[in-house]
């Protein structure tokens, strides 16, 4: 690949768009990689994203990581995505990141939980059910699956 000669005008586009559209999106117009908008920015003196509150993907506050830590194993990724306004795969990520590990859903069941599962699903949520084996909602789900 070939170092990209910057011009003024490419200069200008990324001063004027650097915080108002993702890195990505600016590389993919200029036809240079994410990390080169990156490094452009930074010798540009346009400031940090985060710093400036402009990121696409906003920092994770000492209260998420709270809610994070007393919520996940209890209720799942799921529902304290959906109660912090993330994703699923952007709760599991910051949990590993806290050190938190996360149950293995493959864990096998004991026949009693099996029971439990087919006599409950009919009529109740995989949240319901993980309350009464005491396993998350996400890990019924995914032995249901599994069953088919």
């Amino acid at each position: 690949m070939t170092k990209k000669q910057w011009t003024t005008k490419d200069d200008q586009y990324l001063a004027s768009f650097y915080h108002l559209k993702p890195a990505t999106e600016l590389a993919k117009h200029l036809k240079v990689s994410k990390q080169s908008v990156m490094r452009r920015a930074k010798k540009l003196q346009l400031g940090s994203k985060n710093d400036l509150g402009t990121a696409q993907r906003k920092r994770y506050a000492l209260e998420e990581d709270r809610y994070i830590s007393e919520h996940i194993k209890k209720h799942g990724a799921a529902h304290v995505a959906t109660a912090l306004q993330r994703t699923e795969e952007g709760i599991r990520s910051r949990a590993k990141r806290l050190g938190i590990k996360l149950a293995d859903p493959t864990k096998s069941l004991t026949p009693e939980q099996e029971q439990v599962i087919l006599d409950n699903l009919p009529d109740k949520t995989y949240h319901e059910i993980g309350v009464l084996i005491g396993k998350s909602g996400e890990a019924v789900g995914w032995h249901c699956r599994q069953r088919r």
